[in-house]
């Protein structure tokens, strides 16, 4: 059987796409900032925005013989005031949404490239990504997840990895941090009329994971009901 690594598998999303990625029958691994068991899986501690992030995902993966999918799913917001926005706060974001994505895909391709054996990489970016957000560091760093998404993908299809993202809009989870103003205003601006849901990104997640998209790669797909 197959296994998925799942970073942020805590989260709202991340922990969508671990039951989703479960049943579509493959064999889940869990990462967060904590351990924890969740029955039919487990998350092990790894902080992607470690320097030592790859390493220590490099050894996790020489254990698990059948690794074929990473979903680099972490991520680090924070409401911040670009004003008062200091250096350690901008470079601990980046660290986190995308140098881990980064040295933990190159882990990745490393070990596979080891197996001669394929797997497909899937980054969860963010509309912010593309429209930009007052929250400049967020902004800023899931721009460039869909530049690491491209450039991935571009550098790894020889080696049979592909590379996609989606870009979640805004989704009903504890990350959105929005008033109940701020809310109903996004809510209206949407045109579906709805937040969207977490097993709604986590169907897409299973969509690129799987043979069905096996001509799909570089791409981010957005899960945004219509906003984008």
């Amino acid at each position: 059987m197959a296994t998925a690594f799942v970073t942020g598998a805590l989260g709202g999303i991340g922990s969508s796409i671990c039951r989703t990625l479960s049943r579509d029958g493959l064999t889940v691994v869990g990462l967060d900032l904590e351990a924890a068991s969740r029955g039919v899986y487990d998350v092990h501690h790894l902080d992607v925005g470690g320097a030592d992030a790859g390493e220590r995902f490099a050894d996790m993966l020489e254990r698990r013989e059948d690794a074929a999918v990473l979903v680099n799913c972490a991520a680090l917001y924070r409401p911040s005031d670009v004003l008062g926005l200091d250096a350690v706060s901008f470079d601990r974001t980046f660290a986190v949404n995308v140098r881990g994505p980064f040295l933990l895909s190159q882990a990745f391709a490393r070990c596979l490239r080891r197996r001669s054996r394929p797997g497909v990489v899937i980054n969860v970016g963010s509309l912010a990504g593309r429209n930009g957000s007052v929250n400049v560091d967020y902004g800023a760093s899931k721009g460039a997840v869909d530049a690491l998404t491209k450039s991935l993908a571009k550098a790894l299809a020889g080696q049979g990895i592909r590379v996609n993202a989606v870009a979640p809009g805004l989704i009903d989870t504890p990350m959105a941090l929005l008033t109940p103003e701020e809310s109903r205003r996004a809510t209206d601006a949407s045109p579906a009329g709805r937040r969207g849901t977490p097993d709604e990104v986590a169907e897409v997640v299973a969509f690129l994971a799987s043979g069905r998209s096996g001509y799909v790669n570089g791409q981010s797909l957005a899960v945004c009901g219509g906003i984008a």
